[in-house]
């Protein structure tokens, strides 16, 4: 079984962007915090959405905003700019929720979800 749930605000600006193929992605990082000790602990979490996810991410998300996502890992080899091969784990989404955004109120929060089974 390869299933991930986590809610965790999205920690940078967000950039839609699209294969050759015009297939529309953004991969981003989800901030995770911890409390333990009395102390607040961060988890940095690469994350990448696919086509419907990504557009509802990039119109409607952005730096700071509460989300929820389902998914599934992935590790993905590739070749970094000064020609090393680096491995990557991350989350491939296929369902998110918006669940509000950094200084909104209880009263103002909003909830939207878009589901995806368009993986590459």
């Amino acid at each position: 079984m390869n299933n991930v749930q986590l809610i965790g605000r999205i920690a940078q600006d967000l950039e839609l962007r699209k294969t050759q193929n015009d297939r529309a992605w953004l991969s981003f990082s989800l901030a995770l915090n911890e409390y333990s000790n009395g102390e607040q602990h961060t988890t940095f979490i690469d994350c990448v959405a696919w086509q419907r996810n990504a557009e509802i991410l990039a119109q409607y998300a952005h730096k700071g905003a509460l989300i929820g996502l389902e998914g599934r890992l992935q590790r993905r080899n590739y070749t970094d700019r000064n020609g090393q091969n680096r491995s990557i784990v991350e989350v491939v989404v296929n369902h998110v929720e918006l669940l509000g955004s950094r200084g909104q109120s209880d009263s103002q929060e909003t909830t939207n979800t878009a589901s995806s089974n368009d993986w590459p």
